[in-house]
């Protein structure tokens, strides 16, 4: 809880250097820590080296006489900074030094009494740090001595001292011009999106025909794009939202002033119980009428909300067909069109036996509507690929080219004054569309003017492996 809080109060630009600013320091310390170590292990290495060459050039200049050992080389001839110092054999007797003020007698000269060289450092009495060799000598197989060899480390110490120094302030000041690089390239890199930002929250639902500016083909420029698609999307929604409520409002507005119209003429005067009869008649019809475009307003409210849940079982399309041909032929006749049978193959679809045939019988019931009597709606179905096809043609007047790609729309009519006579609300074709597409599949038109149309619904066909 209080990292999100904290993290609304920063902004992206803030986080963004703080995460740059923090890896900085990171792969800073590690080098830094990285490079002291080499170059005190590096310096080591050649102190280390140098000790064991001056104890080699010792060793050979060492003298044995009368049972004296002598290395007989003064401390002026010794390198700047190394010292020496021999032993007996047994470590503990100094024979000669080349600085008497500096003996170093350690753990060590055990050791090399033993036969081990060593190195160590060792902080002498005047506060100096030295590295020692403690070399055990031997001649003709027999250990005659102990020699040490130390070099001052204080020019080492000093070195890495500076180092530390020069990390301890060159650190902080990089890490400081750091941040405000991090702020001005994160304003720069930014700024697209602030200009975004004020651009976008000046549209409204009253003004989504403003889009952003695409200035870049860069992750700005191609958020900016996605965002106007977005636009575009939601526009042409609120357009669809508007017209679907205008539609509707008329819809519903025009059986209802029948309602009223009709009650107010049978109200003005007395009438005759065959009258009444008559005009409640009327009324029941407007009101089926009206209870029949609520369902299907409520059936896309409810298809758009995707609340609407379709059962899923096996569906033979050749007897959803038989069963639909047979429940509306009373309503071919009694209009005066043929509903024939074409080709029907046994075919299996995964659905909902309901819907399916609400399905076939709004578009058997659409051919209905706008073929001539006379004419002839005839209903087939096949096979292509792993697609079941199911055609529902008629002989009605066909359809514009103009008008196709709207035909699946709601309250979309060709002739609106046509469709008010025979009852339609322009909704059928629109839920026949959902519910093809809520079964995998979709509906399709094709339509020749004074021929006919012929609508194409194709679903997945189902094997049971």
């Amino acid at each position: 809880m209080v990292r999100r809080s904290w993290e609304r109060a920063i902004s992206i630009r803030t986080r963004l250097t703080l995460l740059y600013v923090t890896l900085l320091a990171v792969v800073l310390l590690s080098f830094s820590g990285f490079v002291y170590w080499s170059l005190s292990r590096s310096v080591r290495v050649a102190t280390d080296r140098l000790l064991l060459t001056e104890a080699q050039a010792l060793s050979s200049a060492l003298e044995v006489g009368d049972g004296v050992l002598s290395l007989n080389l003064g401390a002026e001839e010794m390198p700047p900074g190394i010292v020496a110092t021999l032993f007996d054999r047994d470590g503990k007797h100094v024979l000669e030094t080349t600085n008497p003020s500096l003996v170093m007698v350690s753990t060590a000269v055990a050791r090399a009494v033993q036969g081990e060289p060593t190195y160590t450092t060792v902080e002498a009495p005047d506060g100096t740090v030295w590295r020692v060799l403690t070399l055990p000598l031997r001649q003709d197989g027999e250990q005659v001595a102990v020699l040490q060899v130390a070099r001052d480390e204080r020019d080492l110490h000093a070195a890495l001292r500076q180092l530390e120094r020069l990390f301890a302030v060159a650190i902080p000041v990089t890490l400081v011009v750091a941040v405000a690089l991090g702020q001005f390239l994160g304003w720069r890199a930014l700024s697209p999106v602030d200009r975004l930002t004020r651009a976008a929250a000046q549209i409204g639902a009253e003004h989504l025909s403003a889009r952003l500016p695409v200035q870049s083909r860069d992750e700005v420029g191609r958020l900016a794009a996605t965002f106007n698609d977005l636009l575009d999307r939601l526009a042409a929604a609120f357009a669809r939202e508007r017209r679907f409520t205008a539609n509707a409002a008329h819809e519903l507005r025009t059986p209802l002033t029948l309602l009223i119209a009709s009650a107010d003429v049978t109200l003005e005067r007395p009438r005759s119980a065959e009258e009444y009869r008559q005009v409640i008649a009327g009324i029941r019809e407007d009101a089926a009428r009206l209870s029949h475009l609520v369902d299907d307003l409520l059936v896309l409210a409810r298809a758009d909300a995707g609340t609407l849940r379709l059962a899923r079982e096996p569906v033979d399309v050749a007897q959803l067909i038989l069963a639909t041909h047979e429940r509306l032929l009373p309503l071919a006749r009694a209009r005066g069109v043929t509903l024939a049978l074409g080709r029907l193959e046994s075919a299996l679809v995964l659905g909902d036996r309901v819907w399916l045939t609400r399905l076939l019988a709004n578009l058997v019931e659409n051919g209905l509507t706008y073929t001539l009597p006379g004419g002839t709606v005839t209903v087939s179905t096949g096979r292509r690929q792993s697609d079941v096809l199911i055609d529902v043609a008629d002989t009605g007047p066909g359809i514009a080219p103009e008008h196709v790609p709207y035909i699946f729309e709601p309250f979309y009519r060709i002739d609106v004054s046509r469709s008010r006579d025979v009852g339609g609300s322009g909704l059928g074709l629109a839920i026949s569309r959902w519910i093809a597409r809520a079964h995998g599949g979709d509906v399709h038109v094709s339509s020749t003017l004074g021929i006919g149309s012929v609508f194409t619904v194709q679903l997945p066909e189902w094997r049971d492996e």
